[in-house]
C-alpha cells in the first residue's frame, strides 16, 4: 500500500512512518523542510530516514510542502499519484504544536491552530 503521511519526519509522524515502513507500506512524507527531523534533534537528515525506511524493502519518498499554501498541496498530491500511481491511504499529521517564525517544522504555524483557520490566512 501507498501510504502519505504529512508531518512525517519527526514526532508522531515520524512514528508512523517507522511502523508503517515496518509492516511493508510504501511512504510519502511531507514536511514543510528537509530540516525538520532535526529541529528536535531526532535524525540528523532526511536521506538518513529514507534510508532507514528503505531497508524494509519499501519504496519512500520526501517532499517538501507548506501545506497552507493551497496550490503548492495540490501540486505535491498530483507528483505523489504521478511516483506511486495512486494513494491508499493518509495519516494526516502536520501542525498544530509550535507557533514559530522560523521555515523549519517550528515555523509558519498558525498563532490559534484548529480548524477554522482559513486556507488563505495563517494568523
Amino acid at each position: 500500500m501507498n501510504i502519505v503521511i504529512t508531518g512525517g519526519t519527526r514526532g508522531i509522524g515520524l512514528n508512523h512512518a517507522k511502523y508503517l515502513a515496518a509492516q511493508g507500506h510504501n511512504l510519502a512524507l511531507i514536511d514543510i523542510s528537509e530540516n525538520a527531523c532535526d529541529v528536535y534533534g531526532e535524525l540528523s537528515s532526511v536521506d538518513k530516514l529514507l534510508d532507514q525506511l528503505s531497508k524494509n524493502n519499501t519504496k519512500n519518498r520526501f517532499y517538501k510542502c507548506d501545506l497552507t499554501n493551497y496550490s503548492d498541496t495540490i501540486k505535491i498530491f498530483n507528483n505523489i499519484v504521478s511516483d506511486y500511481n495512486k494513494i491508499d491511504g493518509c495519516v494526516f499529521n502536520v501542525g498544530g504544536d509550535v507557533v514559530g517564525t522560523d521555515q523549519n517544522a517550528s515555523g509558519g504555524k498558525a498563532k490559534n491552530n484548529n480548524y477554522e483557520i482559513d486556507i488563505e490566512k495563517k494568523e
